[in-house]
């Protein structure tokens, strides 16, 4: 496989990953607001869905990259009786029934983890290896290899300095492997309401559910 520039292969899981792991993008607050924009409402339902689908029996969440909270809105009105907690790097303000938890979060015992669009932003993963969680939801952009560099290169996911890690279901199940998880679920269930782009005919978001 061609390494785009700029770019190498991880050698523990594979993923494809920026060189540069400086963070450049400002997560602000008017960086989520423009997420307000997004199918907020369909987005959560389906993730919820998931959610209840993989932990049915979950007494608390905790969403990584929680943005304005609608995913643990949408939790919280589907299962009341949860514990929602969010942890985020920007300071928007959540709705009061969401507890925010620090940088500790993945130190804490979970009965689930979310990362929804927050994977891929990390400088590092190593903490995946220590994760304490029973289970865990991703959805991220869907990188195809296969597809090129010149897909590659105009790639609507391909953000230096925010996007620092694209992952395959392969490189995903492996960094996941690492904490002794094991998929349960892959799909692209979010591409009904996050359509690939017009002359792509490959999935565009990749979603995929572990447990222990």
């Amino acid at each position: 496989m061609n390494v785009p520039e700029h770019y190498q292969i991880d050698a523990k899981t594979g993923a494809l990953r920026s060189r540069d792991r400086r963070v450049t993008a400002v997560y602000d607050h008017a960086y989520v607001a423009r997420y307000e924009n997004y199918p907020q409402r369909e987005l959560s339902a389906i993730r919820a869905k998931l959610v209840h689908r993989f932990s049915e029996f979950a007494i608390n969440v905790c969403d990584v990259g929680c943005g304005t909270g609608a995913f643990l809105e949408e939790m919280k009105r589907t299962q009341p009786g949860i514990v929602c907690c969010g942890h985020d790097v920007s300071p928007y303000p959540l709705p009061s029934f969401i507890n925010r938890v620090g940088a500790d979060w993945h130190e804490l015992q979970w009965d689930t983890v979310t990362f929804f669009d927050s994977l891929e932003h990390f400088d590092s993963l190593d903490f995946v290896e220590h994760l304490r969680a029973r289970a865990v939801i991703v959805s991220l952009p869907w990188y195809h290899p296969y597809m090129g560099a010149k897909w590659f290169a105009r790639w609507k996911h391909r953000r230096p300095g925010e996007h620092l890690w694209h992952f395959t279901p392969g490189s995903l199940t492996r960094l996941f492997a690492q904490a002794g998880f094991r998929p349960v679920y892959v799909g692209n269930p979010e591409d009904e309401v996050r359509k690939p782009d017009a002359d792509s005919c490959a999935p565009n978001i990749l979603t995929m559910a572990f447990r222990r």
